[in-house]
């Protein structure tokens, strides 16, 4: 079996619903490495799946629904909930039996159970069945083993939080990972990974609204775009010089960008700038030599409302793409014309109910997996799903329960339950969200199941980020804040977290000037070395970048073609084996899909553009990290 010993510096965390029944329990839910899915698993003897009828008390009958490890010849099995002097504990039990949450999988394991390294617990037979888990919504109760098929209440175990925080259709996910492969099954207990060296680029004046990762020349190597009202600026790596320069002079790029998007916006298969400068609206056009020349956008008054985002959507133009701009009213969507020319015409016919609040980032992917961009437009108290019919083209708006709440906010996309359908989290002013994507438009708010970070994640947040920030085909998160520096959590795999001390600003004590907080931040491959480095404005307008330590970091990135048919986004999933690596929206010269791999060998990834076929091809990585380009 892998090693799953971890370490990292442990840290109190309160987290419990029952807290509110019972004052005085303790709450666990960090990481216990010595006791995680796997030792649960394979200490098991049986693991089964339960249902109940509702309405019952004392002595529960649960039906045997389905057995996923060992065999038995029983078809019930009787809780009782009398044998525990506490009380309390039974009674929130009946309740949650009673409650819609017992129709999601409840889980019993059944075995004899220790700790790594702890004491063990040598029995045969019918001994070994002599502790029993049961897992309902997110909490944990044991039981010990009575007569017959009698299981004796003990408690609410809030420590078995410590192996596994998260809903009960992902542990049934994560418990079938483990037993379809009980040799090479991995299930992280921390991050991994650390900083190397660390730079500051430069000092931006100005608000700065965006950092991004932009290919300028199509090769994959990664310059540092910086979007700011006081003047833009880029910046690349200098590997000779162990530094990241200002190239923005050299490129005669001059933009002051409030709102900014990156594309080829005139078709000669170059990376051109898209800028908003509160007023009015400029393509920086880049030439051969790399230089960029302004040219001025008419639109008339289709900004009138503001602009606070804009996002790339194909536009079946040859690859130059139309863009979906994110007003405080109704969106508009800009579209190619002649020559450098763009017209704009909003997205729908009204404006949004004012019920709904005020409006948020729009959100550009494909969403229900019918090959076409969908957006959606979250506000504080619900949200609009614009669902894609063609290329720039969107059906009137219906209603989507995803909402940001109050206050200042920003979103981005992940997969980060790894089934293959786009996600999306919310950094927020009151509290981070996540929405977890069912298909088929269905979204159902799920950050209070991710494990750590729901109690160590904080308010405040203005800006988030996706990531594989550890190399392990597991998509990981960075939150960033107005006040306070940014937190990145490591996936476990199956939408449960953990908080990455190794990699935590405040904690190491890294950059003290990261103490009040950021302007904006971006995660990506800025050195071209196969690992993600972390790139973000402090208040005072200085611009650091931390190298992730890329020491044997393996990866497969996956890219559109800057000069291709589609300018994106495109979902593109991934694939080791088995187990699936999650889906990147994927957008030509500014988002690629990353699938780190911690071992050499094939990785598969499958792709479709819309209008073409299905698209599936294994890559091999040995020795170094590959890059893939969809042609």
């Amino acid at each position: 079996m892998r090693n799953i010993m971890g370490s990292g510096r442990r840290v109190v965390g309160v987290l419990s619903a029952f807290a509110v029944l019972v004052a005085a329990a303790t709450a666990y839910g960090l990481i216990n490495p010595n006791f995680t899915p796997l030792h649960l698993v394979e200490q098991s003897k049986l693991i089964m799946l339960l249902k109940f009828e509702k309405g019952q008390t004392g002595k529960i009958t649960a039906t045997i629904d389905k057995t996923l490890k060992g065999k038995t010849d029983e078809k019930t099995i009787v809780l009782d909930l009398t044998t525990t002097a506490l009380k309390d504990h039974a009674k929130w039990l009946e309740q949650m039996i009673s409650s819609p949450e017992s129709k999601e999988p409840v889980h019993f394991f059944v075995g004899s159970f220790a700790e790594e390294g702890g004491e063990e617990m040598e029995a045969e037979g019918d001994e070994a069945e002599g502790q029993a888990f049961l897992h309902i919504g997110t909490k944990w109760f044991s039981f010990g083993k009575g007569d017959k098929n009698v299981w004796e209440f003990q408690e609410m175990d809030e420590k078995m939080l410590s192996c596994w925080h998260s809903s009960a259709d992902m542990l049934l996910r994560c418990t079938q990972y483990v037993i379809s492969d009980p040799d090479d099954a991995y299930i992280p207990v921390a991050t991994e990974a650390d900083w190397g060296d660390n730079y500051k680029a430069g000092t931006v004046k100005g608000r700065i609204s965006s950092l991004q990762a932009v290919d300028l020349k199509g090769d994959g190597n990664k310059h540092l775009f910086v979007a700011s009202d006081g003047g833009d600026a880029l910046y690349v790596f200098d590997a000779k010089g162990k530094k990241f320069a200002d190239v923005t002079s050299a490129a005669k790029l001059a933009s002051k960008s409030v709102v900014a998007a990156w594309s080829d916006f005139n078709g000669d298969g170059l990376l051109d700038l898209l800028s908003w400068d509160g007023k009015a609206l400029s393509k920086n056009l880049q030439g051969k030599d790399g230089t960029f020349k302004a040219v001025k956008v008419d639109i008339g008054d289709a900004l009138k409302a503001g602009c606070v985002a804009m996002s790339v959507v194909d536009a079946d133009k040859k690859g130059i793409p139309a863009v979906v701009a994110s007003t405080t009213g109704v969106p508009v969507l800009l579209l190619p014309s002649e020559g450098d020319g763009m017209t704009a015409r909003p997205l729908a016919a009204a404006a949004a109910d004012k019920k709904l609040g005020k409006a948020g980032t729009c959100l550009v992917a494909d969403f229900d997996g019918d090959l076409k961009p969908d957006v959606i437009q979250p506000f504080e108290n619900g949200g609009l799903l614009f669902k894609g019919k063609g290329p720039a083209d969107f059906e009137a708006p219906k209603a989507t329960p995803v909402c940001l709440g109050p206050g200042y906010n920003e979103s981005c996309i992940g997969d980060y339950d790894m089934n293959g359908a786009l996600d999306i989290l919310c950094a927020t002013e009151q509290r981070p969200l996540l929405w977890h994507n069912w298909g088929n438009m269905k979204f159902t708010e799920t950050f209070g199941y991710t494990g750590e970070p729901s109690y160590i994640a904080k308010p405040g947040g203005n800006g988030c980020a996706t990531a594989d920030i550890n190399n392990d085909g597991r998509q990981d998160f960075a939150i960033l804040y107005a006040d306070r520096p940014v937190q990145i959590f490591f996936s476990r795999g199956f939408r449960s977290y953990g908080h990455s001390h190794s990699l935590d600003i405040n904690d190491n004590d890294f950059l003290p000037e990261a103490a009040d907080g950021h302007q904006a931040g971006c995660v990506a491959d800025l050195t071209n070395d196969g690992a993600q480095d972390l790139a973000f404005a402090v208040k005072n307008g200085n611009i650091w970048v931390f190298l992730r330590d890329a020491e044997e970091a393996l990866a497969l990135s996956v890219a559109l073609p800057i000069s291709g048919v589609n300018a994106g986004p495109v979902t593109v999933t991934g694939w080791k084996e088995k187990r699936c690596l999650g889906a990147w929206n994927v957008v030509a010269g500014t988002q690629d899909g990353f699938f780190g791999v911690i071992d050499p060998g094939p990785v598969t990834i499958k792709w479709q553009l819309p209008g073409g076929k299905a698209q599936k091809k294994e890559i091999v990585i040995e020795e170094k990290p590959v890059r893939f380009v969809i042609k």
